[in-house]
């Protein structure tokens, strides 16, 4: 598993947007419905919403947690990619960009953290390990506020 600082999105990259609770994903998201179904869904209380589920995957994931210290914000972040990583690998993908759409960056690591540690398995215990594999390979992280 490999986490790494992304320049620009692909046309065929898998995206993550980070967001605020109260602010949506803004220019990131083009389409009208798109932008309709995120705004329902946030009004709602959900934090994640799923808005291509095919290629490239499109999610959109509101971290909310401007009341609390930074520690607990950071591990908001890092439940959050938890939380993201079973439908990751329900749909076998090997690669993801993380893209800051209105979160601190130290919060868009976190999530990237969160993701990668949800990707780790005690393979080397299974006597038969075929089949249980994760393919998450490489998370990547577009975030203009990293150094």
């Amino acid at each position: 598993m490999r986490i790494s600082k992304k320049q620009a999105i692909a046309e065929k990259d898998h995206r993550i947007f980070l967001i605020r609770k109260g602010e949506g994903a803004g220019e990131q998201i083009a389409d009208e419905k798109q932008k309709a179904y995120l705004s329902d869904r946030l009004k709602t209380g959900k934090q994640l919403s799923i808005l291509n589920q095919f290629d490239p995957l499109i999610a959109v994931v509101c971290i909310d947690s401007l009341e609390q210290t930074e520690e607990q914000r950071l591990e908001v972040s890092r439940k959050a990619g938890f939380d993201l990583h079973p439908l990751l690998k329900d749909q076998e993908i090997e690669s993801v960009v993380v893209i800051n759409a209105g979160v601190e960056p130290a919060e868009s690591i976190a999530f990237a953290e969160g993701l990668s540690l949800s990707n780790y398995q005690f393979l080397k215990y299974y006597s038969n390990t075929e089949g249980l594999s994760n393919k998450l390979e490489r998370v990547e992280v577009l975030d203009q506020g990293l150094a």
